[in-house]
């Protein structure tokens, strides 16, 4: 139909991984700040458990986590060994 024509399918476009978005948080990007905070929150929210039950302590140590990583972004560096989530589930474990 003529709708069908003007409107095409929108294109669907890979999601950046945890590199791509590690490095594009490192240059100031919320958006890539937020996309790791989603990709990686359950996870270590799981992760958290297996040290503790309180769910409280482990959201708190989550959120203290991310503002560090925030405050500190400009002078982390690109994880190698294990990549972003290692690096994230060490960070929460110390």
């Amino acid at each position: 139909s003529y709708l069908a024509e003007r409107n095409p399918r929108p294109i669907m476009l890979p999601a950046p991984s945890d590199t791509d978005l590690w490095q594009a948080f490192r240059s100031g990007s919320e958006a890539a700040f937020e996309g790791l905070y989603r990709r990686f929150y359950a996870r270590l929210f799981r992760y958290g458990r297996t040290f503790t039950h309180d769910d409280d302590l482990v959201e708190d140590c989550i959120q203290d986590l991310f503002l560090n990583l925030h405050r500190y972004r400009h002078t982390l560096k690109v994880p190698d060994e294990g990549g972003v989530g290692f690096y994230l589930f060490g960070a929460l474990r110390n």
